[in-house]
C-alpha cells in the first residue's frame, strides 16, 4: 500500500505519505524532471523535457542568459554571457541603431560599426549609419570638424554635396551652378535619342540628351550673377525685373549660364528634336487661337511696337504662361514667346536663332496637321551682341540614365 514506507507491487519510492513535491509523489513514484510534479530542486516541471517553452530539460526556468533562445519571451538570441559589444546582446541580435558599438567585427566586415547614436534622429550629429562622417556616406556635412578619440587630430567636411545627381566623386558640385541653384530651379527633361528631318531635307541622328523645360529666366540669370559666374548683362526683361520672364542674354552670356549649369546651348538638330516630341510630329489643335497657345504676336510686328501687339501687351510673357502651347515631352514656349540662341555660328560674329511658328516654308508636311503648319523658324546670321526682347535661350546637357523616360509615340 502507497504511503506504508514499504515499497512493494510497481512502488519505486514510499515515503510514508502521499504528498508529491518531495522526491516520491502521491503514487509512491520517484520524482523526476519532466514528470508534471514540482520536485525538489526543480525550478519548474512542465511536464516535458524540451528546452525553449519556459522551463528548460532539467527544469530550470528560462530566461535571457541561460543559453537557451526563448522565442515565446521575445528572444532572438541567448549566448549565455553579457558581453555588450558582441553580436547578441540583451537577447537581441546586434544591430545598427541600438546604441552599443560592436567590437567583434573590424571595419570592412559586413555589420560594423565606427559609432551608434541609437539611431538617426540627427543625421548631422556624427554618425549616421553607425559610420562616421566622409565623401560618400550620403550626407552633406558643411563645416563640421570631427575626430573619433581626443587622440586624433580634427576632421574637417565642408560638402558641396554627398550622394546626390550630378554630385562628383569628390563631393562638389559637376556644375558652379548647383552650389547656389535649389533642386529643381532648372527643370530639366530626358530626351531619347533618334533622328530629326530639317528643314534643309537633312536627316540628323541625336543621341540621348536632357533639355531645360523652359526658357532662362530673369530670376534663375540673378543667381548666375550672385555667384560671379555671369556678369549681369541681361537685356531688357532683367533691367525691367521681370523675374519670371525669360532673360534677354546675348550669345556670350546664354553660353556662359549654360556653361555654369553643366551644359551648353542646342544645336539645330537637338532643339528641332525636343521641339517635334522627338521627331515625330508637332502638333496643335486649329480651334485653339495662337495667344491660348504661346506669345506669338511678337513674332509678326516691329521691334517698337512689342508693348501693344504681344498677347499680353507687356513685350514677352512668364514661362508657363501658356499650357496649351506645351508639347508631349513638356516643354513649354516653342510656339512664341522669344526666338533661342543655339550653339552653330553662320559667320564670324553671327549666330544662329530658333523656334517654331506658323509659316508657308520649312519643314516637310509630317508637321502639317489639319491645315495648320507649324514650323522651325531659322534666321541666320544673327548678331551675338543682340539682347533684344525678342531673343533668349534654354540649355541643353548631356544625358543621365537615372533620368530616363521613354518618348511617347505618336501614331
Amino acid at each position: 500500500m502507497c504511503g506504508n514506507r514499504i515499497i512493494d507491487g510497481q512502488e519505486s519510492c514510499d515515503d510514508g505519505n502521499r504528498i508529491a513535491g518531495d522526491g516520491c509523489d502521491d503514487h509512491c513514484q520517484v520524482e523526476s524532471c519532466g514528470d508534471g510534479w514540482l520536485a525538489l530542486g526543480e525550478h519548474c516541471d512542465d511536464g516535458n523535457r524540451e528546452d525553449g517553452d519556459g522551463c528548460s530539460r532539467r527544469c530550470e526556468i528560462e530566461s535571457c542568459g541561460d543559453g537557451v533562445v526563448q522565442l515565446e519571451l521575445g528572444e532572438e538570441c541567448d549566448d549565455a554571457n553579457d558581453n555588450p559589444t558582441d553580436d547578441c546582446y540583451g537577447c537581441h541580435i546586434a544591430r545598427c541603431g541600438d546604441g552599443v558599438v560592436r567590437a567583434d567585427i573590424v571595419e570592412g566586415e559586413p555589420g560594423y560599426e565606427a559609432c551608434d547614436d541609437g539611431g538617426d534622429v540627427d543625421i548631422l550629429d556624427g554618425c549616421h549609419a553607425c559610420q562616421t562622417p566622409r565623401c560618400g556616406d550620403g550626407v552633406t556635412q558643411l563645416n563640421y570638424l570631427y575626430r573619433s578619440n581626443n587622440n586624433e587630430e580634427w576632421i574637417e567636411l565642408n560638402e558641396e554635396c554627398d550622394g546626390q545627381p550630378y554630385c562628383q566623386e569628390d563631393c562638389t558640385w559637376e556644375a558652379r551652378s548647383l552650389v547656389n541653384l535649389q533642386q529643381g530651379e532648372i527643370d530639366w527633361v530626358y530626351v531619347e535619342g533618334g533622328s530629326v528631318l530639317l528643314p534643309s531635307g537633312e536627316e540628323v541622328a541625336v543621341s540621348d540628351f536632357e533639355i531645360s523645360r523652359s526658357e532662362v529666366t530673369v530670376q534663375q540669370y540673378v543667381s548666375c550673377i550672385q555667384a560671379g559666374y555671369c556678369t549681369g548683362i541681361g537685356g531688357p526683361n532683367h533691367l525691367a525685373e521681370k523675374r519670371h520672364h525669360p532673360v534677354n542674354t546675348n550669345y556670350a552670356e546664354s553660353s556662359r549660364f549654360a556653361e555654369w549649369v553643366g551644359g551648353t546651348l542646342p544645336s539645330t538638330a537637338q532643339w528641332a528634336y525636343a521641339a517635334t516630341d522627338g521627331g515625330q510630329r508637332y502638333e496643335h489643335d486649329p480651334e485653339i487661337p495662337d495667344c491660348e497657345l504661346g506669345d506669338t504676336k511678337l513674332a509678326y510686328v516691329n521691334i517698337q511696337w512689342h508693348l501693344i501687339h504681344s498677347c499680353r501687351g507687356e513685350g514677352t510673357s512668364s514661362v508657363y504662361s501658356y499650357p496649351r502651347g506645351d508639347n508631349a515631352l513638356g516643354l513649354t514656349d516653342l510656339f512664341g514667346n522669344v526666338s533661342e540662341w543655339t550653339n552653330e555660328s553662320t559667320g564670324q560674329q553671327n549666330q544662329r536663332v530658333i523656334g517654331l511658328n506658323h509659316s508657308s516654308r520649312g519643314l516637310p508636311d509630317s508637321f502639317n496637321q489639319s491645315g495648320r503648319r507649324l514650323t522651325l523658324i531659322i534666321t541666320d546670321n544673327y548678331s551675338r551682341l543682340n539682347d533684344s526682347y525678342y531673343i533668349g535661350f534654354r540649355p541643353v546637357r548631356p544625358a543621365k540614365s537615372w533620368r530616363r523616360q521613354r518618348l511617347p509615340v505618336v501614331r
